[in-house]
């Protein structure tokens, strides 16, 4: 580079090299430099040394030193100066110019300083999640949970964990590792409250030598006195009233609780005994011999069975009364309870009731000869010694110039000693005593004597059947027979058509056979002589004769569910007056019925429910006029049959006419549901049960289908019978009847007319080739269907409700021209006219109108409005959709009124495309 100071000498270099200056004078000469032109533009380059080693300042590091080297001069930011050492004492990010000796500037250098003074977070919580100190907690364990340091105040140290175990206020100071800290306090207290501690005793009273259990509840631990023991339930004998008293301790806390437990006031029944006479009440106090009963109430259960008696008591005294049933006599005992004490305790025992027959001692014949001892009882003939009593004879004195009677006390034994030189008759009495009984009850009688030689015949009397002989003995009545006498019995012959009879002569036994073809009572006159007398006894023997018994098989033939009575024995043969039988069957399967027959024959026979077919069993027919007893035995064959009949009937019309009275039509149907031919067929309906007072009617003529014949006389009130009774239906086969009948009402007007009839049928039973007749019945159900569940018994419940009629109620309904309401939607108008037609007010009046089927989808349509009019009220829930009732069905009509109700519906197409139709239905019905 050339510079030339020529003409100036002062030159701006801006970039680096080599340049000349040639300088030239005045004289024109010149001279020439070299100058060499250098060039330093490089920036510093800093470096900041963090000296403190942290660029966190937090709660323990206040500041932090920087150092910054490189340059020759610095300029911090943030207005921290230009010293190349600085303190940072708050977060930011510090930025450092450096301008180097050269004049140059470095760029910034950054260090960001940034601050944590977050206080730690920590939590603390209790043992079992409670401050409280108690009974059962001696000390509190508190935990501190975070990733800290703890320092514990007052005193509780440095874990995380502290214990305490005093009442008082505490504090928990958490360090975090940024130097922070936070604090929490904390309140314990005390609660020494023991629970209540329960003593009871179960019984809370006891008898003497009893058990009593005592339990104590409510704390932990528990020691028993008097008794040594330390659980919470004990069981002690008492036989005094003891006072326990338990110390119970809970946890470090003790209480105490005592309790009584009283003798109480126990009851002991025992058991009692009394007796008395047939037909007169029994008393008696069973509180006598009971024990602690003051004040307690007794119950004294009744006999098993009210044939036996009854029993009266007073509950609080145990005053009784025992009424034996007049035919009652024997054992019996009855439970009592007495009740007493608090708590109440109840004892059983047994009263044993002996009621004994009514004593009568009857009057005894002593017959012998003389100086011939004679040993008989005198209890033989005497009434009302049973085995279960206690007696007493006691006999007058005979005067010793008639002899002596030496008796048994106890049993009525005794030995007649006739004086040597006595002959003739004497009187004397005994008295028969129940000594069973308190007051004793006694009873007293004669004892004829007779010595004699002379005999003395007695009449006799027998039974026997026409087939078989009987042997009696005529001397046992009789005096003057003894051995010793050699005594003579002759009979007398019996008429040959009743049979023939023999005697023996020393003993007067006999036989009688009778003729096998005669019965009825057969006399016959014996004598008795003896070798000591010249006298002859005459008596008559008296011989019934019944007929042999035969009990002919029977048939009990029914229906199903259907009882049956009658009497068994009516075919029977060999039944006649004067004698007496009994009758006894054997019993059924339960699963074919019950049939119950009284010993006299007449039985009833109730099917099992549901029960068809047949079931056999037997019979037997038993004479006990005679003895032995007679008997036959038979079949009984019981048949039980599906109903035959079965009936319904129908209300066609009431028709009012001009002359204001009423027509009203009705068609019965009647069919033969069975298995045989139904005979006989008849329907039965009286107009009267229907149509009450004042109300008349007439009858028209009656129409039947074949094979019916009407009955032309049939007036609905004194001829109740439609048909002519001599009818067959076949099997299944069915037919009709038709009544119309013509009423006035009178000015009746009370409710509607109901109406039922009976149909029945007979049928022969097919029973082992022949069979018995059996009627079938059933009551006509309101409809057309015989039999409404086909299970082939139209008698069942619902199945025979009458057939009501006298309400007819009329509808008519209209339609208003189309409205159109916009492009889419028209409104149309339906009102309907509503007329009670029939002679009776038509009550529960209601019309529905389901307009689902009158705007099939994809129509919609909306009820805008429904009035009504008369006596008629409208539902406000009417919708015509889900709510399809326009009444709220409590309306009524009377005869003849007229009524209606209108609604505005608006619809809407919705693109179908047909022809809209609707109706309504009117129905009235009545209790």
């Amino acid at each position: 580079m050339e510079w030339r100071l020529t003409p100036a000498s002062n030159v701006t270099i801006t970039a680096p090299g080599q340049y000349t200056a040639t300088a030239t004078g005045t004289s024109g000469c010149s001279s020439s430099t070299v100058i060499s032109i250098s060039q330093n533009t490089t920036a510093p380059t800093l470096t900041i040394i963090n000296t403190t080693g942290s660029s966190v300042l937090n709660c323990t590091l206040n500041s932090i030193m920087l150092n910054v080297s490189g340059a020759n001069t610095y300029t911090w930011s943030g207005g921290l100066g230009s010293n190349s050492v600085i303190t940072a004492s708050s977060a930011s990010t510090l930025s450092v110019l450096g301008t180097g000796t050269n004049g140059c500037a470095s760029p910034a250098s950054t260090i960001a300083i940034t601050q944590n003074t977050t206080a730690p977070l920590f939590t603390i919580s209790p043992q079992n999640n409670s401050y409280t100190l108690s009974c059962l907690v001696n000390s509190i364990s508190v935990s501190a949970s975070g990733p800290h340091s703890y320092t514990w105040m007052p005193g509780l140290g440095n874990a995380s964990t502290a214990i305490v175990s005093n009442a008082g206020t505490y504090s928990v100071t958490a360090t975090g590792s940024n130097g922070c800290q936070s604090s929490q306090s904390f309140t314990v207290i005390q609660n020494l409250t023991v629970p209540a501690m329960s003593l009871t005793a179960l019984p809370s009273a006891v008898c003497a030598g009893s058990s009593v259990t005592l339990t104590a509840a409510g704390v932990t631990n528990y020691t028993w006195l008097p008794v040594s023991f330390t659980g919470s339930q004990i069981s002690q004998t008492q036989n005094t009233s003891v006072t326990y008293t338990v110390q119970g301790a809970y946890g470090t806390c003790t209480t105490s609780a005592t309790l009584v437990v009283p003798l109480n006031s126990c009851p002991t029944a025992i058991n009692d005994a009394t007796a008395g006479i047939q037909n007169t009440p029994l008393t008696g106090n069973i509180s006598t011999n009971d024990i602690s009963v003051a004040g307690g109430t007794y119950n004294i259960a009744a006999p098993m069975s009210p044939s036996i008696g009854s029993v009266s008591y007073n509950a609080s005294t145990g005053q009784f009364t025992f009424t034996p049933d007049p035919n009652f006599t024997g054992t019996l005992s009855l439970n009592y309870t007495v009740c007493n004490g608090n708590p109440v305790v109840c004892s059983n025992a047994l009263i044993s009731l002996t009621v004994f027959p009514t004593l009568l001692a009857n009057t005894d014949n002593i017959i012998t000869a003389p100086s011939l001892s004679v040993t008989n009882s005198l209890s033989t003939n005497d009434n009302g010694i049973v085995a279960y009593g206690t007696y007493i004879f006691s006999v007058t004195a005979l005067n010793p110039s008639v002899g002596v009677i030496l008796s048994n006390t106890a049993t009525g034994q005794y030995t007649f000693i006739p004086n040597a030189a006595f002959s003739g008759t004497s009187i004397t009495t005994y008295t028969l005593c129940n000594t069973s009984i308190n007051p004793i009850v006694c009873s007293s009688a004669s004892i004829n004597i007779l010595v004699s030689a002379a005999p003395i015949a007695l009449n006799d009397y027998t039974t026997t059947v026409s087939s078989a002989s009987v042997v009696s003995t005529a001397s046992v009545n009789d005096n003057g027979n003894i051995a010793a006498l050699n005594p003579t019995y002759v009979v007398s012959p019996t008429a040959a058509n009743e049979g023939t009879i023999t005697i023996t002569a020393s003993t007067g036994e006999f036989t009688f056979v009778p003729n096998p073809s005669f019965n009825g009572t057969v006399s016959t006159t014996y004598t008795l002589s003896n070798s000591s007398s010249t006298s002859i006894a005459t008596a008559t023997i008296f011989i019934t004769v019944f007929p042999d018994v035969l009990a002919v098989n029977d048939v009990i033939s029914t229906s199903v569910n259907t009882p049956k009575s009658g009497t068994i024995t009516l075919n029977d043969n060999g039944i006649v007056n004067g004698g007496s039988y009994s009758v006894q069957v054997t019993p059924i399967s339960a699963a074919s019925g019950t049939l119950n027959v009284t010993p006299s024959g007449d039985f009833t026979y109730t099917p099992a429910p549901g029960y068809t077919g047949s079931t056999t069993t037997t019979y037997t027919l038993t004479n006990v006029s005679v003895l032995p007893p007679v008997s036959s035995t038979a079949e009984i064959a019981i048949l039980i049959t599906k109903p035959q009949i079965a009936a319904a009937k129908r209300h066609l019309q009431t028709v009012l006419q001009a002359d204001g009275n009423y027509l009203s039509r009705f068609v019965f149907t009647l069919k033969n549901i069975g298995t045989e031919p139904a005979k006989n067929v008849q329907l039965i309906d009286d107009l009267k049960l229907t149509f009450p007072v004042p109300c008349t009617f007439t009858v028209n003529p009656l129409q039947a289908q074949q094979p019916l014949n009407v009955n032309s006389a049939y007036n609905g009130s004194s001829t109740i019978g439609l048909l002519s009774g001599t009818d067959v239906l076949a099997v299944q086969q069915s037919a009709t009847v038709e009544l119309n009948v013509i009423y006035s009402l009178n000015n009746y007007t009370t409710g509607i007319f109901k109406n039922s009839a009976l149909a029945s049928s007979s049928a022969t039973l097919n029973l082992n080739g022949s069979g018995p007749d059996i009627t079938s019945s059933d009551t006509t159900d309101s409809g057309t269907e015989v039999d409404a569940d086909l299970d082939g018994n139209p008698n069942e419940n619902g199945e025979n409700d009458p057939t009501p009629f006298g309400q007819n109620i009329a509808l008519l309904k209209a339609a208003s021209p189309l409205q159109k309401i916009n492009n889419s939607t028209y409104r149309v108008d339906f009102t309907f006219k509503i007329k009670n037609l029939g002679p009776l007010p038509a009550t529960n009046v209601q019309v529905v109108d389901d307009l689902k089927s009158a705007f099939p989808s994809p129509a919609t349509f909306t009820v805008i409005e429904t009035l009504a009019s008369g006596n008629i009220r409208k539902s406000n829930a009417y919708n015509g959709l889900s709510h399809t009732a326009l009444l709220t069905g409590d309306s009524s009509l009377s005869a003849g009124e007229t009524a209606s109700i209108s609604i505005k519906v608006h619809f809407n197409c919705n693109g179908l495309s047909q022809r809209l139709f609707n109706y309504g239905i009117v129905s009235t019905s009545a209790k």
